[in-house]
């Protein structure tokens, strides 16, 4: 009789287990589009990058060129644009907030299903060679929307960088089996003022429409917003004109009312290298070079004022120094982007975007 009850016990407790989780990746899958901007599209590229590993074509591509590095990217180059001019098949691969350790992630992911590039350009930027506030949101983002990955566990670069306590690889387990999980921090954040992965600066006009807007409101203004960037980025590869509702018609319409940028101090924190990423940009090389795969450095403009707030001594250009001893080829427009040509204080705008095309199909690579 005792055997019987355990037995009962352990059917339903397994049932209940079934249950919890299916129950627990259909909340996930219902709640995500009401979600911010940076989280749907880390969900997004994700989704989007496993599809990638599974297709058969691109495995077998023999000019393939790939494209790694942050939003300046998703904002920068068109791939159908990079198609034209290079005759090459484009593998559009970047990401918000995007850090070396995740460029390294997708390239060694790449790599291991046979998708070998014929050219690799990595795009460095003041965001992802400094240590910035862009660094735990990168951090933040991999922990709740990445798909489950062994080497975070066994790769000391990463298991370094992303798991920063104990908790922080419980929690990336846990939450591959209980998906709604990954939601936990976003769904308590839509109640505080500022979600954990989403950047404003205190005086970004955007604050004080979040701080009036109810919860409820804000998920449905989230999710039109979201189901229109899906269809932004499906319909041109991963690229988008960020911080622009409206669909990329490639009309240059010049920015006259650029946003002013934060209050003082905020630039020291640009000034030091981030000793971490050094380790995962190093391991980047040291990778393609065993391939025996070219790459090139991209450097993607910034808005005027804002380079000259930061200075001369930032860890971009101490990052770009350790390339000029490794003799890495480094790409970087030398004309003037004006502040016309950005949407913000970094992300070109559609006037930048094609600006910056003309530039890549008359430069040498």
């Amino acid at each position: 009789m005792r055997i019987f009850i355990k037995k009962k016990v352990l059917s339903w407790g397994m049932i209940f287990l079934f249950l919890l989780i299916a129950g627990s990746g259909f909340l996930f899958e219902t709640l995500l589009p009401y979600q911010e901007k940076n989280a749907y599209l880390y969900d997004y590229f994700g989704r989007r990058f496993e599809r990638v590993l599974k297709e058969e074509k691109i495995k077998d591509a023999s000019n393939l060129w790939l494209f790694l590095g942050d939003s300046q990217l998703i904002s920068g180059l068109r791939p159908a644009d990079l198609e034209k001019i290079s005759g090459k098949k484009i593998l559009f691969l970047p990401r918000p907030s995007e850090q070396p350790e995740g460029m390294l992630t997708e390239l060694e992911e790449l790599l291991k299903v046979r998708i070998r590039p014929e050219k690799v350009f990595l795009d460095a930027s003041y965001f992802n060679t400094a240590d910035v506030d862009v660094v735990p949101v990168h951090r933040s983002l991999v922990l709740n929307f990445d798909p489950f990955r062994w080497d975070f566990y066994s790769d000391p670069i990463k298991r370094k960088f992303y798991f920063r306590s104990l908790g922080d690889g419980v929690f990336f387990a846990l939450s591959r089996i209980f998906p709604l999980l990954k939601l936990n921090s976003n769904l308590s954040a839509e109640l505080r003022p500022i979600a954990r992965t989403e950047q404003f600066s205190e005086i970004d006009p955007r604050l004080a429409d979040m701080l009036a807007m109810d919860p409820i409101g804000r998920w449905k203004s989230n999710r039109i917003r979201n189901e229109g960037l899906r269809k932004e980025l499906d319909r041109n590869e991963g690229f988008m004109e960020w911080n622009r509702d409206e669909p990329y018609t490639g009309e240059c319409v010049p920015n006259r009312n650029p946003k002013p940028l934060p209050q003082v101090g905020w630039e020291r924190s640009y000034s030091k290298v981030r000793s971490s990423s050094l380790d995962a940009w190093k391991k980047i090389f040291d990778t393609l070079e065993k391939e025996q795969i070219p790459y090139r450095i991209l450097v993607i403009p910034s808005r005027p004022d804002f380079v000259a707030v930061l200075g001369k001594h930032t860890a971009l250009a101490g990052f770009l120094d350790l390339l000029k001893t490794r003799g890495i080829t480094v790409l970087r427009p030398e004309e003037e982007f004006p502040s016309s040509d950005f949407g913000d204080y970094t992300h070109l705008n559609a006037c930048g975007n094609l600006k910056l095309t003309r530039w890549f199909a008359k430069t040498r690579l």
